[in-house]
């Protein structure tokens, strides 16, 4: 079991500090780091998601039925 704090590497199973950006013992890169929220990426994800819905109700109006 992993002291509080720490987590398994994936891929030699050693300790990896929570925080840390990679594992210590082979340096594969930590799969568990907490990353926080991008706001720059939502807005361009929630413009995407009114365009494409746009782009739906366009063609529902336009394409015969």
């Amino acid at each position: 079991m992993s002291p509080p704090g720490e987590v398994k590497c994936l891929y030699c199973g050693g300790d990896v500090p929570a925080e840390s950006a990679d594992c210590p013992h082979c340096g594969a890169p930590s799969h568990f780091q907490q990353q926080g929220e991008n706001p720059r990426r939502r807005r361009r994800f929630i413009i995407y998601v009114i365009l494409v819905s746009l782009f739906c109700l366009a063609m529902i109006v336009y394409l015969p039925r």
